[in-house]
């Protein structure tokens, strides 16, 4: 695979590929059922969230100026396959730094 990490035995494996194909997929979707929705449907791909920085910038660049309701969307390894959990509130709202070995991980922890 081209698109491998080039490091052998390491690999970015946060589920970025997950989430992107997510919203794309839900985007295609209610694209085509647009005249059946009421409102406006906005999709956002929060950035940098990793560093606890991408909903602040999203906040301060007015991309949420005009949002009433948000729905998000994170993968879970304890939900099996075809099903959904949901949650009314905060989620995965902490973003920590582990050090170890002079590299850094994230972790999140479920609220």
């Amino acid at each position: 695979m081209e698109y491998k990490s080039t490091i052998d035995g390491v690999m970015h494996a946060c589920g970025d590929d997950t989430h992107t194909t997510a919203l794309a997929g839900a985007a295609l979707i209610l694209s085509e059922i647009r005249d059946e929705l009421h409102g406006n449907v906005k999709f956002i791909f929060q950035l940098a969230e990793e560093k606890n920085a991408g909903a602040k910038m999203l906040v301060e660049a007015g991309g949420m100026d005009d949002v009433d309701v948000i729905f998000g969307l994170h993968n879970h390894p304890d939900v099996p396959a075809g099903k959904m959990g949901v949650k009314l509130g905060g989620l995965m709202a902490a973003v920590d730094t582990i050090w170890k070995r002079g590299t850094w991980r994230n972790t999140s922890k479920n609220y």
